[in-house]
């Protein structure tokens, strides 16, 4: 009997969180549909993609709309929602490039080439001196001798 009553528990839970889960899931409805509710319904919020020309609409029981609009109606969808006192949120464009703006590489090949120069003296002056210590060593093996 307990492993019946706990295999029970079990699926409620399971169904309890299912349920759950999908009543905070996006509807897709056509946009007649959710033009009607944003004409007549009690909303809490209205987030309109540019972008993708889609707006999402959030009912106060929680409940969540989405729909693909006409570009031209942007401009409706918008003064009605303002008109019933409703907040609007945009929602952000994609950025084509974020950050600082290109530079075409320039600064790096003059980086490097500033590098490779200071290395190729830097070698020079190195092989001079090795150069000049091995005639000193020379020179004074030379006079001891």
């Amino acid at each position: 009997m307990p492993r019946l009553r706990r295999s029970l528990l079990i699926a409620l839970l399971a169904a309890g969180l299912l349920l759950a889960a999908s009543a905070q899931a996006v509807t897709w409805v056509s946009y007649p549909q959710l033009r009607a509710q944003v004409r007549s319904g009690r909303l809490q919020r209205a987030v309109i993609n540019h972008a993708l020309l889609h707006i999402e609409i959030k009912f106060a029981s929680g409940r969540e709309w989405e729909a693909s609009y006409p570009g031209r109606d942007q401009s409706m969808l918008q003064r009605t929602l303002h008109a019933r006192h409703i907040p609007i949120i945009f929602a952000a464009r994609r950025h084509t490039h974020a950050g600082a703006p290109r530079v075409h590489h320039r600064l790096r090949y003059i980086t490097t080439a500033v590098l490779a120069a200071a290395l190729a003296i830097a070698t020079a002056l190195f092989l001079l001196d090795a150069r000049r210590r091995r005639r000193n060593q020379a020179g004074t093996g030379a006079a001891s001798a």
